[in-house]
Parts: structure tokens; C-alpha cells; sequence
């Protein structure tokens, strides 16, 4: 190989200009110009390379065009890539294809999911605009796929190759995968549901999309149910399963735990011994409680203090304080509860209690407004029997707003009781009673426990956040397809949540969406030359500046391997 050999082609042409000798030759009056390299061959003087260089005006506008671009493009690249660094090392796509063989044509299942879990954890659009996403990427640079192999068709093909038992069976592989890339723990997990909206009309056949509770608020529309177990320590997403949206939690608790249960103990051993579940009291009876007891779960959970007043009287002993818990005072006992001895934790926090007290305001506020707007003149007397039960219903407005009416002289009035607004405040506001069976766990680590559970609540809201991830909308008709979609975007969640928990590990503070905001702002750039001489035109190719923050993302998630 030449010295010169794998340079830039401009710094090629100023090396040859150096290292060569430019000859003229004339032909029919033109003059014509040509670099003549020579080197010793055997000792003698040789020419051992020529190449064309044209007329002085070629000459000059190749100088030009080497110095100036005919054409700039900006790809996305640091979300991108730390996205495509993480399904590379969990093994994405091979997981996939193991499970889901295709024969040799085209894209293998695992290609398309793969771009699939890579568009919801960086920038979610429809499957028929992935091709559009793939383009405008560091994508087609790093995998090499031609865009026109992600037709729509191609790509639903390719997500009709799951079943639910392939879509178990890949999950199970990755989790167990990311439990022994990144180290994580599994000591305590959060439970918890929710509910998606979908856009199906009432006769598409999807037996999970049904009208129920839509936590959305969106009741018009059918659901489909979600429920979750993350890592507590980590914050990561660790099993996930689809049900029908008009479940509610106590009803959903016992099938999808026992499943996730089972599921999870194939991806430990006996030696990491029993993990402890935390989940809210939308679960509580005395059924599921049993059956945590058979699963061999341990538990954090709470209780309703409204249903479980004599517990209250706690709170006039002596409480404990915290350091780390300013504001929080808490109580101690242990108590036969559903069947079996529990301990029990009565916590008061002042910051609570003030967020009980502005919303009973609020509501209080809302209901004496439509109290007034009730009691006009000309309002009909079944009318007023009829919304007075609907506007008392919310919580504690009947116990401190009076109401009088008679319906004979259509006549309404109201007036809230002092005395049962500061008595509600001083008992129950603030109050919250928590469960556990992990008798031997220090009173703040039980209170930090139930707290985690916030955690798992940003995981929803984040499956619902159209910039990242994205969840919904859900356009999917049939229960295949949903679950297939569902599947993409708890894994989504798990890479941005791994990238996240790298940062986090070493030094960076900031949650998930500000890291990817960070990532997302690092792109490459195109710079399109024109050719000096004949052929094609020359590319380079750049990564934009970065600042100090995104330099150490750059090295703490090794994106230098696939930067240009």
C-alpha cells in the first residue's frame, strides 16, 4: 500500500500534489494536467501511479467544491445509538429470531422488532412511518437495511410471528439477560396496574379491549389493562402482562400475581431467597393476601384508615421521628389482620396533610358551586332528587357540608360544619396505615418501602407520554397485535430505563426523559462534496458539538464505537 493510501480524498489530493509531479500534455490546442507519482521499483525510478486532473478550470472548481459542501444533513444520533448499544447487549434481535425463525428472505422478526423497541425509546410513531424514523437516523448507516424492506406489511407480518408464549419466552430471556449485564437486584419489586386507552369501535373483536375505569378519564373509549413489575432499587422494568380493561385491581390481583410469580421464579434460584412485593391497597382482601402467603412473596402493602379507625388511637402514643422523613411521625404494632399476624405502621406526614386539606377545599369549593347553581328558583324537584346524591358523593363532602332542602317548596341550602372539618383534619388527615409481614425491617425502611411505590406510578406516566415510549395511542385491532405492541413498549421502557440507571451510576442525577433530552440533542452530520474529477460525489461525515454533560454520556454508554 501507497504511503498516501487511506486518506481523505482532499487531503489525498494535497498529499499527491506534494509527493508527485503535475505534467501537461496538449491535445487538438487544450492543455490538459496529470499528477505523475513515482517510487523506486527494484532500485529504479518508476511511475507507479497517474491520475487525470483536467483542465486548469476543472482544477479550480474541484478546489472549490473540496472546500465548500453542495449538501448538509443532520441524523439523529446519540439517543439512537445509546438505544441501539443497549439492545445490542442484551441480544435483541437474537433473543427474537431463536424464538421466531423466518426463513433466509427479507428481514428476520427480530430486524423488525428490534427497529420497533428502538423508534418508542427515542422518537414513537406509527409502525407505517418507521421506514421514514429509519432514514432519518444513524440507523441506516449502522444496520444497512434498505428502507424499502420496512413496508407496513412486512413489519405486521413480522409482529404476527408472536404469540403470547413467544412474547413470554422473550421477555423471560432479556430480563435475564439484563439482570447479569448490568447487575441487578431483585430483592424488592413493585406492583401495580393501569389502563390504556385504545380507539376500537365497539364491534372490532378484541376480547382485552373493553369498557371499564379508564384511569385516563376517558371512559368513552375501550381499555386495555397493563400490570407491571419493576425493580424497586433499580427503577427497571422486570415482567409484564396484558388483561382485559374492564378488570378492576382486587379481581386482577390474584390470576396476573400467580403469573408473574411463576414467571419470576424462573429467573432466580433458591439462594436469592423470597422477594418482597409492594403494592397499593386497590389490591387489599383477604384473599390475595393468602395468596401472596402461597406464592412466597413477602409484602408491603397499606389500608384504608376510614376502614380501620381503631388503629388511629396509635397515634397517641409516642411516635417515632426520622432524619431523613422531616415532617413524618409514625407509630408501631402488630395485629392479626386477613388470617395472619401483621405489622402495622400508622405514618403522619405534615406534607400530606396539607395536600388533604387544599383538596378538600377544592372539592368542597366545586360542590357548593353546583349546590348553587342547583337551588334556583325554577330547578324541578326531581331534578334536585336526583343530582343532590351526585354531587355529595365525593369523598367527605356528606360528613362536613349540611344540606337542607324541601322538595315540596323547591327550596336548597347549605352550610359546611366547622367542628367536622377540624376534627376530619385532626384525625385522619395525614394519615396513611401501612401492612407488612417483614416484622424484623426497621419502621423507616417499611415507610421508604410503600413510598417506592411513586416509582412505578412515573413508569406509567411515562408508557403514556407521546415523546418517549408512547404506549397510546393504540390503533391495534386484535388482541395479538395489542399484545405484540404492549411487549415493544415495556421494552422501550427497560432500555431507556438501563441507559438511564448507567448515567445514574456514574454520577448523573437527572431522571430517564432528561437523559434521552441530552442524547437527542447529539446528531451526526452529513457533508456532501462535490467529486474531484469523475465519480461519485464525497461524503464526511461528523458528530455535532457536544457539551460537558453529553461529552460524559458519549463515554459513560460508549457511543465513540458508533459515532462515524
Amino acid at each position: 500500500m501507497a504511503l498516501g493510501d487511506g486518506l481523505d480524498p482532499v487531503w489525498r489530493m494535497w498529499y499527491d500534489l506534494y509527493m508527485s509531479s503535475l505534467t501537461k500534455k496538449t491535445f487538438s490546442g487544450r492543455t490538459y494536467y496529470y499528477l505523475r507519482e513515482t517510487a523506486r521499483v527494484e532500485g529504479k525510478p518508476k511511475v507507479v501511479r497517474t491520475t487525470y486532473l483536467g483542465r486548469a478550470e476543472d482544477i479550480e472548481a474541484a478546489l472549490k467544491g473540496a472546500l465548500r459542501p453542495t449538501q448538509v444533513r443532520t441524523l439523529a444520533f446519540g439517543d439512537v445509538a445509546a438505544a441501539l448499544a443497549v439492545v445490542r447487549r442484551l441480544g435483541l434481535r437474537e433473543v427474537i429470531d431463536r424464538v421466531a425463525p423466518k426463513r433466509e428472505q427479507g428481514l428476520s422478526v427480530g430486524s423488525y422488532l428490534e427497529l420497533v423497541v428502538l423508534n418508542r425509546a427515542t422518537s414513537p410513531t406509527s409502525k407505517r412511518a418507521l421506514a421514514g424514523f429509519y432514514e432519518e437516523t444513524c440507523l441506516s448507516r449502522l444496520l444497512g437495511h434498505p428502507a424499502r424492506a420496512l413496508a407496513p406489511q412486512r413489519l405486521f407480518d413480522a409482529m404476527g410471528a408472536l404469540g403470547e408464549p413467544e412474547l413470554m419466552a422473550v421477555e423471560e430471556e432479556l430480563v435475564r439477560r439484563a439482570r447479569e449485564a448490568y447487575g441487578l437486584r431483585g430483592d424488592t419489586l413493585l406492583f401495580d396496574t393501569t389502563n390504556f386507552a385504545t380507539y376500537l369501535d365497539s364491534e372490532t373483536p378484541a376480547a382485552l379491549a373493553r369498557r371499564g375505569h379508564a384511569k385516563t378519564k376517558r371512559n368513552d373509549l375501550r381499555l386495555v389493562g397493563l400490570a407491571l413489575l419493576l425493580l424497586r432499587v433499580e427503577e427497571v422494568p422486570l415482567l409484564s402482562a396484558v388483561y382485559p380493561g374492564n378488570l378492576p385491581d382486587q379481581k386482577t390481583f390474584p390470576g396476573i400475581l400467580a403469573r408473574l410469580y411463576a414467571r419470576y421464579g424462573r429467573l432466580t434460584d433458591e439462594a436469592d431467597g423470597a422477594p418482597t412485593l409492594i403494592f397499593d391497597k386497590g389490591m387489599n382482601s383477604q384473599k390475595n393476601l393468602c395468596l401472596l402467603t402461597e406464592t412466597g412473596f413477602h409484602f408491603v402493602g397499606s389500608l384504608s384508615p376510614l376502614r380501620h379507625r381503631r388503629y388511629l388511637a396509635l397515634a397517641a402514643g409516642e411516635p417515632e421521628t426520622f432524619a431523613g422523613l422531616p415532617g413524618v411521625r409514625a407509630w408501631r404494632t402488630e395485629a392479626p389482620l386477613f388470617g395472619r399476624r401483621l405489622t402495622l405502621v400508622l405514618v403522619h406526614s405534615d406534607e400530606f396533610k396539607r395536600k388533604q386539606e387544599r383538596g378538600l377545599e377544592q372539592t368542597l369549593t366545586r360542590a357548593e358551586a353546583r349546590l348553587g347553581a342547583l337551588g334556583r328558583p325554577r330547578t324541578r324537584p326531581e331534578t334536585i332528587a336526583r343530582r343532590l346524591p351526585e354531587i355529595l358523593a365525593p369523598r367527605h363532602v356528606r360528613d362536613v357540608l349540611v344540606v337542607f332542602s324541601d322538595l315540596a317548596t323547591k327550596t336548597l341550602a347549605y352550610e359546611r360544619n366547622e367542628e367536622a372539618i377540624r376534627t376530619l383534619a385532626g384525625t385522619l388527615f395525614g394519615k396513611t396505615l401501612l401492612m407488612t409481614d417483614q416484622h424484623h425491617w426497621k419502621t423507616e425502611e417499611i415507610i421508604r418501602a410503600y413510598r417506592a411505590q411513586a416509582e412505578i406510578e412515573r413508569a406509567f406516566r411515562q408508557l403514556k407520554d407521546p415523546d418517549l415510549v408512547a404506549l397510546m395511542p393504540m390503533w391495534h385491532w386484535t388482541d395479538q397485535k395489542i399484545r405484540v405492541h404492549a411487549f415493544t413498549c415495556v421494552l422501550a421502557l427497560l432500555v431507556v430505563r438501563l441507559i438511564a440507571l448507567e448515567a445514574r451510576r456514574a454520577g448523573l442525577t437527572e431522571e430517564a426523559p432528561g437523559i434521552m433530552a441530552r442524547l437527542r440533542g447529539i446528531r451526526e452530520t452529513v457533508l456532501l462534496y462535490a467529486p474531484a474529477g469523475r465519480g461519485r460525489p464525497r461524503v464526511v461525515r461528523t458528530l455535532t458539538e457536544q457539551d460537558p454533560a453529553q461529552e460524559k454520556l458519549m463515554t459513560i454508554l460508549g457511543l465513540a464505537e458508533l459515532a462515524p
